[in-house]
């Protein structure tokens, strides 16, 4: 008794464009959803506010230690109010679960990745104990603003550059012929530094109290600041009375 051999499936043309069909569809799904994050994975959801959103774009990379851990979902603007209204930008990150929780005390930034304006948030860990859950928000608190190429090169206006010019050259002038002088000052300056070690040593020590010093010295000041002129008058009368004093010192004796 014979048997009929079994059809392949290559043998039906329909079959094999529908499963063709099939695949491309659903290659065509995973590269749209590519950029927010495959489906049916899970997430670890948190939210940052930035001082701005220089530039960032849904689906930027979010990194940790220079490795991808998330994308930015979503980028909204906010105002914040604190003495004086300012604008911000809340941006939403989906972040591995691998990362979950994040410490309070985590920083964000945003750091370009090329010198063609591309963006990526970088977040730098902290180690409190208390962390964020899934949801929360990075406050403004936590985030370092970036200096943008194009305010750095801003500062270089005519003005600056002038001012700059002069100053080399002033700088050119003070130091031209003088580089034995200036070998001669290095050198001195050893010794100097060598008996200056140990005192700042014992300045850093807690026990001298330098920063209670300081402290104490700004509330002085800030008690002499509304009589400072009753005490610069104070002065120029003792000056003049001590330049009367020193005019016949057998009398003071």
């Amino acid at each position: 008794m014979s048997r009929r051999p079994a059809a392949s499936i290559v043998a039906s043309p329909l079959l094999v464009g529908a499963v063709t069909l099939l695949v491309v569809a659903v290659s065509v799904m995973l590269a749209v959803q590519a950029n927010s994050g495959l489906p049916f994975v899970p997430t670890y959801n948190v939210k940052a506010e930035l001082p701005g959103g220089s530039n960032l774009i849904v689906g930027n990379e979010v990194r940790w230690g220079g490795y991808q851990i998330g994308i930015i979902e979503d980028i909204r603007p906010a105002t914040r109010s604190r003495g004086a209204t300012r604008s911000i930008a809340v941006v939403h990150m989906k972040l591995d679960k691998q990362v979950e929780p994040l410490a309070v005390d985590t920083q964000v930034r945003i750091r370009p990745r090329s010198a063609l304006g591309l963006k990526y948030i970088d977040i730098t860990p902290g180690r409190s104990d208390e962390t964020y859950a899934a949801g929360s928000t990075i406050p403004l608190e936590n985030a370092v603003k970036p200096i943008e190429l194009d305010e750095f090169f801003g500062l270089y206006d005519a003005e600056f550059r002038n001012n700059q010019q002069r100053v080399l050259e002033g700088y050119g002038n003070g130091f031209a012929g003088r580089g034995v002088a200036i070998n001669q000052a290095i050198d001195d300056l050893v010794p100097f530094l060598t008996h200056l070690e140990p005192v700042m040593r014992a300045l850093n020590d807690p026990r001298t109290g330098l920063a209670r010093f300081w402290r104490e010295s700004r509330d002085f000041v800030a008690q002499v600041a509304p009589v400072a002129r009753t005490y610069a008058r104070l002065f120029v009368a003792m000056a003049d009375t001590f330049e009367a004093l020193t005019r016949n010192p057998e009398a003071l004796r």
